[in-house]
């Protein structure tokens, strides 16, 4: 009897001495890896000094990186619950959609946004995001656009700081038959069967 109960107590204190081992482990894992920062780039700081700490933003769990593979600061971000616009954002929408279509191509007529201004609150989609300066993140969204006869998206950003929706002096027409635009033409025929025309 003697000999199990010390079995049972060197059992325990095998135990115990594993158990205060792994979380003495996983306490260094996790200062290590506090320790080192998430360096990102940002597009509109000064070549040489276009790098800083954006830990805060994926350690709060707003972004995600795409890969942890490559070391390098110039990776694509994603934020995990991209915001969705509403009816109080629309008004902002069509202007920034004006705004882009006219940066895009003048010869398009918006006459027809302006004199009908439409709901495109459920004509935007979200892609990607970026830092434009240190701790200043801009989310990406593409907004699906039927002018007439053409298909257009049109790029537009939303400061995360501030919330302004702007347009991004970017966009280009979706073409049936062209063979880059195809996820471009689904997106289209999801939209119009949804009737967010």
């Amino acid at each position: 009897m003697a000999n199990v109960i010390a079995r049972f107590r060197n059992a325990s204190l095998l135990g115990a001495l594993l158990m205060t081992t792994s979380i003495f482990i996983t306490s260094l894992y996790a200062q290590a890896s506090v320790a080192a920062p998430l360096m990102m780039h940002c597009s509109d700081c000064e070549k040489g000094d276009d790098t800083f700490d954006a830990t805060k933003w994926f350690s709060s769990g707003m972004y995600r990186l795409e890969t942890d593979i490559d070391p390098s600061p110039m990776r694509s971000m994603t934020r995990k619950h991209p915001v969705v616009f509403t009816a109080k954002d629309n008004d902002k929408l069509v202007e920034a959609a004006i705004r882009g279509i006219k940066n895009f191509d003048s010869s398009l007529d918006t006459r027809t946004l302006e004199s009908q201004w439409p709901v495109l609150t459920g004509r935007v989609r979200y892609t990607y995001s970026f830092f434009v300066a240190p701790d200043e993140p801009k989310d990406l969204y593409d907004m699906y656009l039927q002018m007439g006869k053409y298909k257009v998206v049109i790029v537009i950003g939303l400061d995360v700081n501030t919330g302004d929706i702007t347009d991004e002096n970017e966009g280009r027409y979706i073409r049936e038959n062209d063979g880059n635009d195809p996820a471009y033409m689904d997106t289209f025929e999801q939209m119009d069967n949804a009737g967010t025309r």
